[in-house]
């Protein structure tokens, strides 16, 4: 029988680790050296049993070291500033001060897509603009009860909500939204303009609170009837031109008008303006109009824009030497215009010599 012998090796040649452990422990003399595969296994195994030791048998041991550690982490997190300080100075960022007194932001022209809830912070905001953003709905604005001004116009909101806090509000801008209602204002009492042009309206409604309403914009909308206003007789300025209106109605209430834009449209006369003695400037440009009676009767007039129309007699120009503080008339691109361009002005002055601007001339 051949016994298994000490390998020489020459002194300073390189030994293999698995050599070296056999020459140093006889007793691994009769193993062969193990595969990779093996040795993968049991450094696999070690490292599981440790780990789950560790998650496992080691808190329990030391339970109470983990518990008081973990209030401990959970007091640290509730801290404020001054406490972790223990009694020495705390440095505040100026900045944020100066924030927090802030009464204006403008964050015109970005690629916002809603309102962050870290305004929430600034109470004592007077004027904020989300002017042409991404905005898709009104949030995050309820503490901000010192708003006076806030724009929102040129976005992607579709309703109008979260409002209700803002009672010191009077100015505020929606235009060119997707909004196909108006709501949720009827505690904005202090309102003074509200602007909704070019949004997807289409009936005049839920204004009966806006009592301090002054200035309303409906522009470029779907509405076909004026409605809705006869608790609003406070407003002086009333616009909804590019809707699909065909008459002047409902508006009797308005007897503090001052301003009425009604342009393109599908109005034939200027029938129920009876009762708008005060107003001043009437805007029914691009129209279907062909007789001015009635006009007679808004005595405060000193603006009529009545261009591209189809007013075809002198006659109705006539009507309007009867308003003696008339200052400017737009009557180009009616039938009187397009029959006599070279004499159209020069009648127009002797018809009505009080005015000082014909069209976009003046004409002394």
């Amino acid at each position: 029988m051949v016994l298994a012998q000490k390998m020489r090796v020459p002194a300073g040649a390189p030994v293999p680790f698995w050599l070296a452990v056999k020459n140093k422990f006889p007793v691994f003399q009769r193993f062969s050296r193990p595969s990779l595969g093996t040795v993968a296994v049991v450094v696999t195994l070690i490292i599981t049993g440790a780990a789950v030791s560790a998650v496992t048998v080691y808190p329990k041991v030391n339970h109470d070291y983990y518990k008081q550690a973990q209030k401990e982490e959970r007091a640290l997190l509730r801290a404020t500033k001054e406490e972790l300080a223990h009694g020495q100075n705390v440095w505040k960022d100026p900045f944020v001060a100066i924030f927090l007194v802030l009464e204006e932001l403008c964050m015109r022209t970005n690629l916002m897509t809603s309102i962050n809830e870290n305004l929430l912070c600034l109470k004592n905001l007077v004027e904020l603009n989300f002017y042409e953003n991404q905005i898709t709905e009104i949030a995050n604005l309820e503490p901000l009860v010192s708003l006076k001004r806030l724009d929102l116009s040129f976005n992607r909101i579709r309703e109008i909500k979260g409002l209700s806090t803002l009672k010191n509000l009077t100015h505020l801008y929606l235009v060119h939204n997707k909004i196909p209602v108006i709501e949720n204002l009827d505690s904005l009492t202090a309102l003074e303009l509200l602007e909704l042009g070019d949004n997807r309206i289409k009936k005049i409604e839920n204004l009966s609170n806006l009592k301090n309403l002054r200035e309303l914009y409906l522009g470029k909308n779907k509405i076909r009837e004026i409605e809705g206003l006869s608790d609003l007789v406070n407003l002086r300025v009333f616009s909804l031109p590019g809707n699909r209106i065909v008459k002047i109605e409902n508006i009797d209430n308005l007897t503090e008008l001052e301003e009425l834009y009604i342009s393109e449209q599908g109005l034939t006369n200027l029938a129920g303006l009876s009762n708008s003695k005060k107003l001043k400037i009437l805007d029914v440009a691009k129209n279907e109009i062909t007789t001015t009676e009635g006009i007679e009767n808004l005595t405060a007039l000193e603006d009529f824009w009545a261009n591209d129309n189809r007013i075809e007699s002198w006659t109705e120009v006539d009507r309007l030497r009867a308003l003696p503080v008339l200052d400017t008339v737009y009557l180009e691109q009616n039938p009187i215009y397009t029959a006599d361009r070279t004499g159209y002005r020069r009648k127009v002055m002797l018809a009505l010599p009080q005015v000082n601007q014909i069209d976009a001339t003046m004409c002394k």
